[in-house]
């Protein structure tokens, strides 16, 4: 008995850490772009193939402002959505997504290039054949951004599979 005591004592230090991540934990960049996002955007663009594709985006924080809850809606005809919990990595400084979609999937994404204006998140399927994917968040005003979805064999060679043009309502 006397053990597990001694384990969930070295275990709250940690909790501790994660419950003190919040907005001033994402530094300067990363909370440049936790401020810049929340609120509910409407977007329209197109597939790679030029099909047109329309969308809802809503950025809100959550748990004590410890995460930054994410909600991706297609329009119909299109039917992709998608729930993300966004947050800062205490280990590695990087903003991370732990994407969910209505086709069961699951996948954490980490940022590999955060500036002002720009947020790349990456996803990387480990396996016998890598995948890749990432999102691009670009600024283009202050309420308006583009969201780019690629994805790639070898991480050098991308290709497009939507792009959108996101403006806040």
């Amino acid at each position: 008995m006397i053990n597990k005591y001694i384990n969930f004592c070295r275990l709250i230090p940690v909790f501790c850490s994660l419950c003190l991540i919040g907005a001033s934990a994402w530094g300067q960049s990363g909370s440049s772009w936790r401020s810049f996002l929340v609120g509910d955007w409407k977007g329209s663009g197109s597939f790679a193939s030029g099909k047109k594709i329309e969308a809802t985006l809503a950025f809100a924080p959550c748990l004590d402002n410890a995460w930054l809850r994410q909600s991706y809606q297609d329009v119909p005809p299109n039917r992709y959505a998608a729930t993300a919990l966004w947050s800062l990595d205490s280990t590695t400084g990087s903003i991370t997504a732990h994407t969910f979609d209505n086709f069961g999937g699951y996948r954490p994404f980490k940022s590999v290039d955060v500036t002002d204006t720009r947020l790349i998140l990456l996803y990387r399927k480990e396996g016998t054949i890598a995948f890749f994917q990432r999102f691009i968040y670009d600024k283009i005003a202050k309420d308006q951004m583009k969201l780019t979805y690629e994805t790639s064999r070898d991480s050098v060679a991308w290709k497009l599979g939507d792009s959108l043009v996101f403006h806040r309502n």
